[in-house]
């Protein structure tokens, strides 16, 4: 049975039990808005996070940074460091940069979360889709046309690819050999020095690194690069730009972990802050902003957009085109709440080469797959985890799939 924990509910009372959490949670704040926001949006609303395989998240108050370094250990007790120049508004809880900092993986120049206990990672079309389609080119599989790994025995490897799974970051000296590789209890690891700020300040940053990589289901490509070069770094956008991969460890098995970014089926509240941790230059950074609409060819564009625009702009070009829609995506139309979200406009910019974005709690409500440039700045575009859950619903019945994302992992292999 999950622990009891109190809460300062906001006005509205009523709890829900929180899929990732498995507790009772405070139901509103004065709205239907889902709960767990922190100052300044809804001041009155609780204080305590619980994380399910995270343990408690204490936080007083947002972060209000757009750009930090990643300046933290894993087992740190002390506050957290910052880098000079770099200050959040507010104090930030090192538990909370640590849960997040373990749930980030690099693949290859890419980014990815853990999704699961048992490896499953998210990412961004294209960084799949770069390092899968010449390994199967070979065997000449149509990846254009989807793939869908209904257990662990179609799950195909991709080849030279590994996974380096962010660990611990630390102060270092110049002096620090850079890129010292070390095998331990059986795994390897990596440990980076990279210059930060004016480059008289270094830090160290570790990963375990996985060999093994396989292809878990990536979306057709007219449907993850829907548009095609129409489309291309503009908004509104309407891709399903994502990709599931997983990761494995030496004795072939998939790697069982603690600590992750659990997948999220609500949608991304216009307004509420986000969180987006990413490899630029091969140095995590992390992000935030919100969901927001802004001025656009003298209208304004949505914070997001539905299911229903994807279907809307098929229908409104013609067969053929970049907005064509393959013919299992209209039989599945009927199935779909239309009203679902597919992609969104958060204000800061990002890592849009898979960077997964988070909520305050910690679960992934989306991937950044592109950015845009706007009069009122950059703009990161995600694609929703809403929009792919709802995908993986009624497109694909990717049932196994479902259930692994619901419960936050595999039965046979789940801690």
């Amino acid at each position: 049975m999950p622990k009891a924990y109190t809460y300062a509910a906001c006005a509205g009372g009523g709890t829900r039990t929180h899929t990732s959490v498995g507790t009772q949670v405070p139901k509103t704040c004065a709205s239907a808005i889902p709960p767990l926001r922190l100052e300044p949006l809804y001041p009155s609303c609780a204080r305590i996070v619980p994380l399910k395989r995270f343990g408690l998240l204490r936080l007083s108050t947002c972060i209000g940074v757009l750009v930090i370094a990643l300046v933290s250990t894993s087992h740190a007790q002390s506050p957290v460091q910052w880098t000079v120049g770099m200050h959040p508004a507010h104090p930030v809880d090192t538990t909370w940069l640590d849960n997040l900092q373990m749930g980030s993986v690099r693949i290859g120049s890419c980014s990815a979360a853990l999704v699961t206990a048992t490896g499953l990672l998210a990412t961004g079309y294209e960084c799949a889709h770069r390092h899968v389609r010449s390994a199967w080119r070979v065997e000449h599989v149509p990846l254009d046309s989807g793939f869908y790994a209904q257990d662990l025995f179609e799950e195909r490897r991709v080849p030279a690819l590994f996974a380096d799974h962010l660990l611990h970051v630390s102060e270092a000296t110049a002096t620090a050999l850079p890129d010292t590789t070390w095998e331990q209890d059986g795994g390897r690891f990596v440990r980076e020095v990279r210059p930060v700020a004016d480059s008289t300040h270094f830090l160290a940053y570790t990963y375990q690194r996985y060999d093994d990589v396989r292809v878990v289901m990536m979306p057709e490509r007219a449907v993850a690069t829907f548009g095609g070069d129409h489309a291309a770094d503009i908004y509104p956008r309407y891709g399903l730009a994502f990709a599931f991969l997983r990761v494995y460890d030496a004795e072939g098995g998939p790697v069982v972990t603690e600590k992750y970014l659990p997948f999220s089926t609500a949608d991304i509240i216009p307004g509420a802050v986000l969180y987006s941790i990413g490899f630029a230059d091969q140095v995590p950074e992390i992000s935030s902003g919100t969901a927001a609409g802004y001025a656009y060819n003298g209208t304004r564009a949505p914070p997001h957009t539905t299911l229903f625009g994807l279907y809307d702009l098929h229908y409104s070009h013609r067969t053929g085109s970049a907005w064509h829609l393959p013919a299992p995506w209209l039989a599945a139309r009927r199935a779909m709440d239309l009203s679902t979200q597919l992609n969104a406009a958060v204000t800061a910019p990002c890592t849009p080469n898979g960077a997964p974005v988070i909520s305050i709690d910690l679960e992934l409500q989306g991937v950044a797959y592109d950015q845009t440039a706007t009069a009122e700045g950059m703009r990161c575009i995600v694609v929703t985890a809403a929009g792919i859950y709802e995908a993986l619903r009624t497109r694909y019945d990717a049932v196994p799939l479902l259930y692994e994302l619901e419960e936050e992992g595999l039965d046979e292999y789940a801690p």
